[in-house]
């Protein structure tokens, strides 16, 4: 992280895209924790999908301590560490308005198409009242597998078969 993190430690700067272009000294907390989950620009290497995959399955994520494991701190987790794009913000349901567009395209559910491995699928209010999201694993035209947390209510990682009924669609890395 040469080159963002300047300063004393625990002072904070939350950059603006403005600084960053402009090559501004950013301050960052020297805290480890912090720094592990601020949005990473693709400075790093990426995990594979499968790697991805070994690592959290059956365990709980965590990625902003807030509100426990929730299926948006494995979408979060999974578009830092394989990805490599900036932070969504927001609940599941945000998420398919408010993506980074350099990095994902938007694919809608349509009876003729299917999620890849590791598209972010995207569920609907009727599935709770902050969607879901979830990464594919394999899918097919009647239904799929995808890496879940928090489905159902207060679970871990884990393969989880989904038929089509309330998915949004998915949002398809740039690779």
């Amino acid at each position: 992280m040469q080159g963002w993190a300047t300063g004393k430690a625990d002072e904070l700067q939350v950059p603006t895209s403005q600084d960053i272009a402009a090559g501004k000294p950013i301050r960052l907390s020297s805290d480890p924790d912090w720094l592990r989950s601020y949005a990473r620009k693709g400075d790093h290497e990426e995990m594979t999908i499968q790697e991805f995959f070994a690592s959290f399955n059956e365990q709980g994520i965590d990625f902003d301590h807030a509100y426990g494991f929730q299926c948006m701190d494995l979408a979060e987790e999974y578009n830092r560490d394989v990805v490599g794009a900036p932070r969504l913000w927001g609940n599941a349901i945000d998420v398919w308005t408010n993506f980074p567009a350099s990095r994902y395209t938007r694919i809608g559910n349509t009876p003729d198409n299917f999620p890849n491995e590791g598209d972010l699928i995207l569920w609907n209010t009727n599935v709770g009242r902050f969607g879901h999201i979830a990464v594919c694993q394999t899918a097919d035209p009647n239904s799929l597998t995808s890496f879940d947390q928090n489905w159902p209510l207060g679970s871990v990682c884990h393969f989880q078969w989904h038929n089509y009924d309330n998915v949004l669609g998915w949002l398809r890395p740039n690779w």
